[in-house]
């Protein structure tokens, strides 16, 4: 449980419209850019603020000016920084804010709180009424984007009149004599860069991913990063990707969670798709998919989810592995999904490698409308077929075509990857002498979205 501040922070915001004088009003967003600001940012718990040049402009934050915070050795686990703000917070846009944080370590939690000091105050003489969540960084030594989504926290209300930001580094430990940067305390709908949905291809710059590694050896974070792609061949010629270092030692459920801020479209399909590239044939890659908003369970984990293992097929080389959810346990399709978690080689502990992802999606999220979807056409024969099956299709528009052959778990059985195609008509031949007899489905993708599905079955 997070705990309440000492009744002197709440007494500071008073103080200083004593001082009202020298204020010019300032309101979120807060890019502490414009010198003729007062922003009255104060510390507190033995945390010192002090607005000064960037020290590190690059990356997610080439501003000029930043929050520089001073956690003492032996600072309270409750200290940080708050600015009070002369204009209530606007939440008509909705409860999702973001901040940049720069964080000398990984996984480092850090707290955003909001208060209306206006409330009566609390046995500790705080505002009462309050909205916090904690998010943790996940890279060290650089700019991130850290995104709350402030309807987390029980007391949220859209009708509070939340007048006070503040932020605690390294949230709920003892000051280790660090300094944090923050800057650009904003709504996450505001500026260019907005909230990821699916499809997630890491392609745009104007987002900011939100990717959050865990389960390294110490239960700190893996490394996770949006790289340029670094085999654009075969089934993936895309430019930017998702590198997962699974470090040596690391836990046997380490892996990666992805926050979505629209609720998964699982009306129609599934059905989720992700390319992968594995150092290993074989290796169990395990999708998971949660309702962030459901109660924690022990483990402070979402307590509503569904996951599913599918092993990946080939070795140093994209491929599509595909999920259908609807054969994990616990899948309900009237859940808001809103959270992807992917575990490379779940289940075997860390050997020091590296996984690559890209192109998330549900087999709901397509670009073609429905027009070009109903022109797509996909026939195969013979079927039932023992040797050699052919595939006649016809795609609307151009794309990255794919052909996967997955069985009835939705386990990648064989993939052709047929590279970049114009709109037209194509025949295939694919051999199966090798493949097991049952029963399969053949799915046709363009750019890692399948737009054609046809049951299968091989004698």
């Amino acid at each position: 449980m997070i705990k309440t501040l000492p009744k002197f922070v709440s007494l500071l915001f008073c103080l200083f419209l004593l001082n009202a004088g020298q204020i010019t009003a300032q309101s979120l967003p807060l890019d502490f850019e414009d010198t003729s600001i007062d922003y009255m940012i104060f510390g507190f718990g033995e945390a010192t603020p002090e607005i000064i040049d960037n020290p590190d402009a690059s990356g997610e934050n080439t501003s000029a000016k930043v929050v520089q915070v001073t956690k003492a050795m032996g600072a309270e686990t409750w200290a940080g920084v708050g600015v009070p703000l002369m204009e209530t917070i606007d939440l008509s846009a909705g409860p999702m804010f973001r901040v940049k944080i720069w964080s000398p370590r990984a996984d480092v939690p850090v707290l955003l709180k909001f208060e209306d000091t206006t409330s009566p105050p609390d046995a500790n003489g705080n505002p009462s009424i309050i909205t916090e969540v904690i998010r943790n960084t996940s890279t060290a030594s650089a700019w991130e984007v850290l995104t709350y989504d402030m309807s987390e926290f029980a007391g949220y209300s859209a009708d509070h009149n939340y007048n006070q930001a503040i932020v605690f580094p390294d949230f709920g430990n003892a000051g280790a004599g660090e300094v944090f940067y923050y800057d650009d305390v904003e709504s996450a709908v505001a500026g260019p860069e907005v909230g990821q949905v699916l499809p997630l291809d890491f392609e745009d710059a104007s987002i900011a991913y939100e990717t959050f590694g865990f389960g390294d050896a110490a239960f700190s974070a893996i490394p996770v990063e949006v790289i340029a792609n670094p085999d654009a061949s075969g089934a993936n010629t895309s430019a930017m990707v998702m590198s997962v270092e699974k470090t040596a030692g690391a836990q046997t459920w380490a892996g990666v969670a992805m926050p979505v801020y629209e609720e998964l479209d699982i009306s129609t399909s599934s059905v989720f798709t992700v390319m992968v590239w594995s150092p290993r044939a074989g290796t169990p890659i395990q999708l998971k998919i949660e309702d962030r908003d459901s109660p924690p369970d022990g483990d402070g984990n979402p307590s509503v989810f569904s996951e599913l293992a599918v092993p990946s097929v080939g070795a140093s080389a994209w491929e599509v592995v595909t999920f259908d959810m609807a054969t994990a346990p616990n899948w309900d399709t009237s859940v808001g999904y809103d959270q992807m978690v992917l575990f490379p080689d779940f289940g075997t502990m860390g050997m020091g490698e590296t996984f690559y992802f890209d192109d998330l999606r549900n087999a709901s999220t397509t670009s073609l409308n429905e027009a070009e979807l109903a022109k797509v056409q996909l026939v195969t024969f013979p079927n039932p077929v023992s040797e050699t099956l052919n595939v006649n299709f016809d795609i609307p528009t151009s794309g990255r075509a794919t052909l996967t052959i997955v069985n009835a778990l939705g386990q990648t059985a064989q993939q052709v990857s047929l590279g970049d195609l114009n709109a037209g008509v194509y025949n295939e031949s694919i051999q199966l002498s090798k493949m097991a007899a049952g029963n399969y489905f053949l799915l046709l993708s363009l750019d890692g979205q399948i737009v054609k599905t046809e049951k299968l079955a091989i004698r």
